[in-house]
């Protein structure tokens, strides 16, 4: 079984290869995600934050046992578990309970609450049986974390990944097949964008790599057609482009002319097909450099 890395909104773990993202809701402050594996749902997070009493993850684990209770007619079997069921690793700086249930399907999971982040959070991983699935599911569960110690956050979904700003928030994905896109808004009007685009070939046919650029400068909203300063460069060993911008035009900025330039980078690996642009606003010269370089695309 090959695992690959999966991250969303600062919530990482292993998983199956073949196990994708399904769905997603909230942001980083409250949310939830789910994969599967094309037949059925195999894990759910659920995650909160906020300031005040500290969550009690009895508390959590109550709430979700009276809401599996609900759903099945009270005929599920659910029982919490010795904290040893995970190892002193992923204790460690958190509050922790495992669980784990059984009616017509089963699951493992754990509840946390993390001293570090201030995050509490419930996964859980689906199971044909209790005893068939201890040994993966304690695996996945094993390799959870819910921040990073660098102000970074991984995003990993579909064979894609990358390192962004934690300070930057999702606002705006669009997960197609064939295309990727991640939108972020930072502090004080600050952006940025990550694409991909499979099969990418094809697409050169059309606009070889030299006329990306201002391809992806026209499709950003309120972009500017014909403003592109670009050079050769290389990424992670591929051929790509450097680009200077124009901001779009957005609210105010159309007006005060203040607005820093946009800066990007867009390349092609023809050993996965993949295409890949980094864009961002130019108040952090060093943004996208760190971000390309942190892409990892299948």
């Amino acid at each position: 079984m090959r695992l690959t890395r999966f991250g969303w909104q600062g919530i990482a773990l292993d998983v199956p290869s073949e196990w994708e993202l399904a769905s997603f809701d909230g942001d980083g402050t409250n949310g939830t995600a789910s994969l599967d594996d094309g037949t059925r749902v195999r894990v759910r997070v659920r995650w909160s934050s906020g300031q005040g009493r500290v969550p009690r993850v009895e508390a959590a684990i109550a709430r979700y046992k009276r809401s599996l209770l609900k759903a099945s007619r009270k005929r599920v079997a659910f029982d919490t578990l010795d904290v040893g069921f995970l190892p002193p690793g992923f204790r460690r700086d958190k509050a922790t309970l495992p669980f784990r249930w059984e009616h017509d399907s089963a699951a493992y999971g754990v509840a946390w609450h993390c001293r570090t982040c201030q995050r509490t959070a419930l996964l859980e991983v689906a199971v044909p049986s209790l005893k068939a699935g201890r040994k993966t599911a304690r695996e996945i569960l094993c390799s959870a974390t819910c921040h990073r110690d660098d102000d970074r956050q991984l995003w990993a979904a579909y064979g894609f990944a990358f390192l962004a700003p934690e300070s930057y928030n999702l606002v705006k994905p669009d997960l197609r097949p064939g295309r990727l896109m991640f939108s972020f808004e930072g502090s004080k009007g600050r952006w940025l964008r990550v694409e991909r685009w499979s099969m990418a070939s094809q697409l050169l046919r059309d606009a070889p790599i030299e006329r990306w650029p201002e391809e992806v400068t026209a499709a950003l909203p309120g972009g500017r057609p014909g403003t592109c300063e670009d050079e050769p460069t290389s990424v992670s060993g591929c051929e790509g482009r450097r680009f200077s911008a124009a901001p779009p035009r957005r609210g105010l900025s159309r007006f005060l002319g203040r607005a820093p330039r946009m800066e990007g980078v867009v390349w092609y690996n023809p050993d996965s097909d993949k295409m890949v642009a980094v864009t961002a606003t130019g108040r952090d010269p060093d943004l996208v450099d760190e971000v390309a370089a942190s892409v990892q695309c299948e």
